[in-house]
């Protein structure tokens, strides 16, 4: 009876734990997802202000260029280091250190190469996609953007893996990092109180805010990792398994063949739109897309949040537990979505032609288009995470070949027969269908559903569970400063 009370008081100790960091880790994690994607959409608005359409497009057609190429340079490592730092840091905070070291020297060979790639890429199509005849900065601006932007990634990802969701949030480039929107915004400002700001411009102040991001980040995360050591720890004996270059290859490679599909899935529309229309266009079809993250940054909370619990529990079998976690950030996303989706479709006009000008209120009907694909995406909730970070990568991966191939066929006749209209409606089909496919293959080969659910009692339960860890919380603080 005894071992049995023992293990009860484990086990409610260690849901505590988990409770514990993700109630602290989401509040980060909102708050660096609201404030950056606020300072995003307001460094969209100024620049859709300040340049000319036609410069607007371009712009908007090198910052994804830049994100494309950045997803070879990491070749997966982000995953990588969240994964196998998060699975060493508790037992062998040794081998957690030694894993980002190993992460970091590879990552230098494909950052390096990568850049060499973006410069050839760029002098052989460079001047057709963007129609500029200053090539010549404009590829040292690209190489350059492309090795900040991935070693950003990998550093964020790490501090992820460190259970630092908070400098993770902060510093994040593929997820709208607000400290480094904070500091293009800035320079922004700063510039164009002195002169006109153009395409080059803009871009070389978009590349400058995330270098002089890179040495924050990395002052934070090899603080965190000098910072935990084995003697500190009082857990079990450390484990013997040491992570390799080739375990780390053998769990990145396909996770950067997943990270490339999934690109080509969610944003290849821009491409499309930068060849298939002209770069006003394509202004016009970036602003709705710009837009449509504001009513998604619920569900990307819930998902940066449950990523480092993921592998965790699924290492310790906890699978009715991470079910209710995932379900949880699912139920609480998909509400405010809903109505940021309604909000959408009641005045999409007057919300476009307010912030960015009467010139953009022809992008309502693709908003309300893209805003319906992205509600059927929140309901499905995390469910790419739960495959990828349980080593089913594979079914992310033919999801994503098969959703690209759609929108590439489907996305490239539609935006020359009917322009971003058209598009916009091709992007909501393939988004949604896509979501629902990947929740149904998590569903499927893990036992775990990671929808949202609607249910009255269901969602009464959940408020009650949150408001009795929230007690917990405050109880177990409260007796630590007793």
């Amino acid at each position: 009876m005894t071992v049995s009370k023992q293990e009860k008081m484990k086990v409610a100790t260690s849901e505590d734990v988990v409770r514990r960091r993700l109630l602290r880790g989401g509040v980060w994690v909102a708050a660096g997802r609201l404030g950056g994607t606020g300072l995003a959409f307001l460094a969209v608005v100024l620049l859709a202000r300040f340049l000319s359409s036609e410069d607007f497009g371009a712009y908007l057609l090198f910052v994804n260029v830049i994100a494309l190429l950045a997803i070879p340079a990491r070749c997966g490592l982000g995953r990588a280091m969240v994964r196998f730092i998060a699975s060493k840091l508790e037992n062998d905070p040794g081998q957690a250190r030694h894993t980002l070291f190993l992460g970091l020297k590879i990552a230098l060979i494909t950052i390096c190469a990568t850049a060499i790639l973006s410069v050839v890429l760029g002098y052989l199509f460079g001047e057709s996609l963007f129609g500029h005849t200053d090539l010549g900065r404009l590829l040292l601006y690209g190489a350059v953007g492309v090795g900040v932007f991935a070693l950003l990634q990998i550093m964020a990802d790490s501090l992820r893996g460190f259970h630092r969701l908070s400098w993770a949030s902060i510093v994040d480039a593929t997820k709208n990092g607000p400290l480094i929107y904070l500091v293009f915004v800035v320079l922004i400002l700063c510039y164009a109180f002195f002169a006109e700001l153009t395409f080059l411009s803009a871009t070389a102040l978009y590349v400058l805010a995330l270098g002089i991001v890179v040495p924050i980040a990395g002052v934070c995360l090899f603080r965190e990792a000098y910072g935990v050591s084995p003697d500190d720890q009082s857990s079990s004996a450390a484990d013997s398994t040491v992570i390799s270059t080739s375990t780390i290859l053998a769990f990145c490679l396909p996770v950067a063949l997943v990270n490339l599909l999934a690109f080509a899935s969610s944003r290849a529309d821009i491409f499309i739109a930068g060849v298939s229309c002209s770069h006003e266009e394509l202004a016009i079809y970036g602003v709705a897309r710009r837009v449509v993250p504001l009513v998604a940054i619920p569900l990307t909370v819930v998902r940066m949040t449950v990523l480092s619990t993921i592998p965790d529990l699924w290492a310790h079998q906890k699978l009715l537990q991470l079910e209710r976690i995932l379900q949880a950030g699912a139920t609480l996303a998909l509400l405010p979505t809903m109505l940021g989706v309604l909000l959408l479709i009641l005045a999409p006009g007057l919300i476009l032609g307010t912030i960015f000008g009467d010139a953009y209120r022809m992008a309502a009907i693709p908003l309300v288009l893209l805003g319906f694909g992205q509600l059927v995406s929140t309901w499905t909730g995390p469910c790419q995470q739960l495959l990828i970070m349980t080593g089913r990568q594979r079914y992310v991966l033919g999801v994503n070949a098969v959703t690209a191939a759609g929108l590439f066929v489907g996305g490239s006749l539609a935006a020359r027969v009917f322009g971003p209209v058209g598009l916009a409606l091709v992007y909501c089909i393939v988004f949604a269908t896509s979501s629902l496919l990947t929740w149904y293959l998590a569903k499927k080969y893990t036992g775990i559903r990671t929808n949202a659910t609607l249910d009255p009692a269901w969602i009464s339960s959940l408020i009650e569970s949150l408001r009795t860890s929230q007690r917990r919380l405050v109880k177990t603080e409260n007796d630590s400063r007793g």
